[in-house]
């Protein structure tokens, strides 16, 4: 599932992100532990995918947090992250 928070409120748009790791943090991890946040850079989209294929087999859920990334996909990377996803 992808998630993206963003529009022209963006106070509202960080409040709502706020809001879903906290949700995500009560419901599925109290720790944390399995939110992993993504640092903005030039090969974003490549550790994103690099992230999305290399999943555990033993953990149930985790969530990546990435910020800035969709301002900065091409085409043919969103139909990649579409297929990864």
């Amino acid at each position: 599932m992808l998630i993206v928070c963003t529009g022209p409120d963006s106070f509202r748009a960080r409040q709502k992100y706020a809001e879903m790791i906290l949700g995500y943090k009560i419901k599925y991890d109290k720790t944390g532990s399995s939110i992993e946040k993504i640092a903005t850079s030039a090969d974003v989209f490549n550790e994103v995918l690099s992230r999305l294929s290399n999943q555990s087999l033993f953990s149930q859920k985790k969530m990546i947090v990435c910020e800035g990334l969709v301002g900065t996909l091409t085409v043919a990377q969103a139909k990649k992250l579409e297929k990864a996803l």
